[in-house]
């Protein structure tokens, strides 16, 4: 058990450990974002494009 705990202890500390850990949770929060938005339904999309369309009306006038 020592063994294990020593090997994680040293892969923590080196540089390229923390950034992997880095990496992971930047690819996590892609992650919930990307669920985030197909779990809406796509509505934040459509939310998006009615409101740019409202806006293209008003400046048509």
């Amino acid at each position: 058990m020592k063994k294990i705990i020593n090997k994680i202890k040293a892969f923590l500390a080196e540089q390229t450990g923390a950034e992997t850990a880095e990496w992971a949770v930047i690819v996590g929060l892609l992650v919930v974002i990307g669920t985030t938005f197909f779990a809406s339904g796509g509505t934040i999309g459509v939310a998006i494009g009615t409101v740019a369309g409202k806006i293209t009306t008003g400046v048509a006038g």
